[in-house]
């Protein structure tokens, strides 16, 4: 008996151990399956510190095994431990990983970074390498390519001199935040890129000028410059200008994928020129506002605001504004679907407290704000676009609404010239051109500023019966 049952054990072993055996595929003409033959990536910023090299965005490849058996690879990517790609297969950070094993009808992950080395060329340099996966003798190769771009670089950076930023070549890419100093100067010319990481502040206490052309605009943006991300907010903070900031000049610049564009923090009104003075600027893609502004005093000519998650224009605690010549609007078909206004002014007083939130001072405002062939739209659900907040002292503040397209409720407003709740008829707000239609209403129906302001934001000659808003239809 007892040898029977020996016997009948060590067929069962061996009936085992040849399924185990046979589960697993070695045939030389085998093939792993991938989702794709090679990964690319935009644009890429070049490593400028060991630990904190700049990020490309992460492609994914998923790997398959098309058999019943399991079968198993050897992946390496071929620069090795040199290479300027990095490879994580499904969770480990490796260049390379022998016998990995895939079940049946089974498959994984290989996620790739790339981190291009400086080179001091100034034009994008094309980096590549492969991933081989050696299975059973069997060789395929996934390619990987890039584009790799030099930069200067800086970071936790305070300009205590006088700076001007020229080179259109090679972007400036801000880590960590900068400060213009108080009574210093950042000139940025005309064509530059600024390209800002998640979190970072261009801080300004001294003076900012952006002089850009309409040919070669100055840009302010993110440092994910991948095309798939140019309309993605929150991608660094914005620009700041900090009370004693003065003399600010924008003018054709372009501002986008940030939380706040522009924000002029609790500046005094009582100077004779604007804290800031911006024109033929485009500022959009915000996660929430493209002009914030706290009793400050500036002046807005043949600009676009667009594309915040709350606010494209929200001013508060009083301040003196001129608006001239404005697209101001918040479609709902790019990234947001937000309730708020296009355009808030509030003239709340400012509360000085302690540190219990006693007040202990309160600051009385007073706003003025002017705007002058401008159009404010937008697809909030409530159907009103424009608000003003007297704060409780309507004596405080100083209105002039001139040959204006506004959608809202306030009747009052239907005078002057204005325009109420009239389509604008743009030619595409979801592919952000805010050009007029030919059929678009606000054609001709501006106050002619001849002599004052004579082009649009595109540098087009306004006519003498101009069109409302920051472009010109002739």
């Amino acid at each position: 008996m007892m040898n029977r049952f020996f016997y009948l054990f060590a067929v069962i072993l061996v009936i085992v151990f040849s399924c185990r055996k046979n589960n697993t595929n070695t045939d030389t003409s085998a093939k792993l399956n991938f989702s794709t033959d090679s990964i690319a990536f935009d644009t890429v910023f070049s490593r400028f510190d060991s630990n904190n090299a700049p990020l490309s965005s992460t492609r994914i490849l998923k790997i398959y095994n098309p058999y019943n058996s399991s079968i198993y690879t050897d992946i390496r990517l071929l620069g090795g431990q040199a290479s300027v790609y990095r490879i994580n297969i499904d969770g480990i950070a490796t260049d390379h990983i022998s016998q990995y094993k895939i079940a049946p009808k089974d498959s994984f992950y290989l996620f790739v970074q790339v981190t291009p080395k400086i080179t001091d060329i100034s034009n994008p340099l094309f980096v590549e390498d492969s991933i081989l996966f050696s299975t059973n003798g069997n060789d395929q190769k996934i390619h990987l390519v890039a584009w790799g771009q030099d930069a200067h670089y800086l970071r936790d950076s305070v300009l205590d001199y006088n700076a001007v930023w020229s080179d259109k070549s090679k972007p400036y890419v801000i880590w960590n935040s900068i400060l213009v100093s108080p009574g210093k100067k950042l000139t940025i010319n005309k064509g530059v890129k600024v390209c800002s990481h998640v979190g970072s502040h261009i801080y300004v206490q001294g003076t900012l000028e952006m002089l850009g052309s309409a040919s070669e605009p100055v840009v302010l943006q993110g440092d994910r410059i991948e095309r798939n991300l140019d309309d993605v907010p929150n991608q660094w903070w914005g620009v700041r200008f900090l009370p004693g900031a003065k003399d600010n000049l924008i003018n054709y610049s372009v501002i986008k994928n940030a939380v706040v564009g522009v924000e002029i923090d609790s500046i005094t009104v009582n100077t004779p020129t604007p804290n800031l003075a911006m024109s033929n600027t485009v500022i959009r893609t915000m996660s929430s506002s493209c002009i914030s502004a706290y009793s400050a005093k500036a002046t807005f000519t043949n600009c676009a605001f667009f594309d915040a998650g709350q606010l494209p224009v929200f001013l508060q605690y009083g301040g003196d504004y001129n608006f001239t010549y404005c697209t101001i609007a918040n479609p709902h078909c790019i990234n947001f679907q937000s309730n708020y206004q296009s355009f808030y002014a509030g003239n709340a007083d400012y509360n000085i407290t302690d540190a219990a939130g006693t007040i202990i001072k309160i600051i009385p405002s007073t706003l003025k704000c002017v705007l002058v062939n401008s159009v404010i739209y937008g697809q909030s659900s409530n159907d009103e676009e424009f608000a003003i907040y007297d704060g409780g002292r309507p004596a405080n503040i100083t209105l002039g609404i001139n040959n204006c397209a506004i959608k809202t409720k306030t009747t009052s407003l239907n005078a002057n010239g204005n325009l109420l709740n009239l389509e604008p008829k743009f030619k595409d707000m979801c592919k952000f051109n805010y050009q007029l239609d030919s059929l678009s209403p606000l054609m001709n129906k501006g106050f002619n500023l001849s002599g004052i302001v004579d082009i649009d934001i595109l540098g087009k000659t306004r006519d003498t019966t101009p069109c409302i808003g920051a472009y010109e239809r002739n």
